[in-house]
């Protein structure tokens, strides 16, 4: 019998093994985070599909993965801040399926002793009490990075990035105070392609931050300058006649500074930023003065809910278009269940502003969920 179960497992590590798609073995037994999974041999992208076994086994890389972050020159007073590496381990995967069949997986992390992110970790210098105030909801996510990064000549390559973000309570952030499946799936495709979206030395605006989780990876990446936006008081007052019908968070701006220090993000800023101060013939004065020139990329996900709100975006994209010279815009959306996403793509489509559009569909998958997304690349440069 014991031979019968051994002979099993080991058919199962060999039909497991067969699954995988490895830059090199020794990558495979050293970095599972930069594992990806062929469409052949797996039922139509669902997790479930690789089997218990492979699942163990996946987990068992991720933490060596995860270990071999810890080599990494980390500022000593983030270990005061954060968790890092090897006081985290798997908690779930999500797997972003592309249309070519290709897959990559996220994993986002929990702490080995099992209690709360941030237990017993001393508090950002500035934001004493902040997370009492409005709830300590922090989440940690490792994002496979293809390329690896070279950061500097006497490191090894950069395979894994770990950001954190803070949920805060919808009394305080509204939408934009939990992490959106969207944000998971746009940041770990920004992850995989940050060579082709040039992020390196590039300056990046982020819409809709929310918890800033795809603007702050861009800076670990080697963003020269990233700007998180989002819209609220934070003792700004709005003066919109619309405001009344809006959900209007009084964190969000705070909390994205919080998740700024969290991740030892030098190059980052925090910016308020209203798409409805930029509609056509009736800009604001904070929508006139306020500048945001000179970005290479402009990136959000999970920006619409609703109707009303898709023209104020559009026009913020036009507006930010005609600043900003040569430009890329790149969104991820969701494709269900938000009514304003399908009006926003009608407009984009039917105006014929930009000169370059793509879209695309993608399918973030966690545990038996499928999440399809739309992303969305707009562009004038010539």
């Amino acid at each position: 019998k014991n031979k019968t179960m051994k002979s099993l497992q080991l058919l199962c590590y060999i039909i497991s093994f067969k699954n995988f798609r490895c830059s090199s073995t020794s990558s495979f037994f050293s970095n599972a985070m930069r594992v990806t999974l062929h469409s052949r041999g797996t039922r139509s992208g669902h997790v479930s599909s690789v089997g218990n076994f492979g699942r163990q086994l996946i987990g068992r890389r991720s933490e060596i993965a995860l270990h071999s972050l810890s080599e990494s020159n980390i500022p000593s007073d983030l270990d005061l801040l954060v968790e890092t590496a090897p006081m985290l381990t798997k908690d779930s995967f999500y797997c972003l399926k592309f249309p070519n069949g290709d897959e990559i997986w996220t994993m986002e992390c929990k702490r080995r002793d099992n209690k709360t992110l941030g237990s017993n970790l001393k508090s950002i210098v500035g934001f004493e009490g902040f997370e009492e105030d409005i709830g300590n909801g922090r989440r940690a996510f490792a994002f496979q990075v293809d390329p690896p990064l070279e950061v500097d000549s006497g490191s090894k390559p950069q395979r894994n990035c770990i950001v954190y973000v803070n949920e805060i309570m919808f009394s305080a952030g509204k939408l934009g105070g939990s992490v959106w499946q969207g944000a998971i799936a746009f940041a770990q495709y920004i992850a995989v392609n940050h060579k082709a979206l040039n992020i390196n030395n590039s300056r990046v605006l982020e819409l809709g931050s929310g918890l800033g989780l795809s603007g702050l990876l861009t800076s670990k990446l080697g963003a020269k300058e990233v700007v998180l936006t989002e819209f609220g008081e934070d003792g700004i007052s709005i003066e919109n006649d619309v405001d009344d019908k809006r959900l209007l968070p009084t964190a969000l701006i705070s909390n994205l500074r919080y998740a700024v220090a969290m991740n030892n993000c030098e190059n980052v800023n925090v910016c308020h930023l209203d798409w409805y101060d930029y509609l056509p013939n009736s800009l604001s004065s904070r929508g006139e003065n306020k500048k945001f020139n000179n970005f290479d990329l402009i990136i959000g996900s999970d920006l619409l809910n609703w109707t009303d709100d898709a023209f104020p975006l559009y026009s913020t994209l036009k507006y930010l278009d005609k600043t900003n010279p040569n430009v890329k815009f790149l969104l991820c959306l969701p494709k269900n269940n938000r009514e304003g996403v399908p009006k926003l793509v009608e407009m984009i489509q039917e105006d014929k502003y930009f000169s370059q559009i793509d879209i695309e569909e993608h399918c973030l998958i966690h545990f038996d969920e499928e999440y399809i997304t739309l992303f969305i690349t707009l562009s004038n440069a010539v």
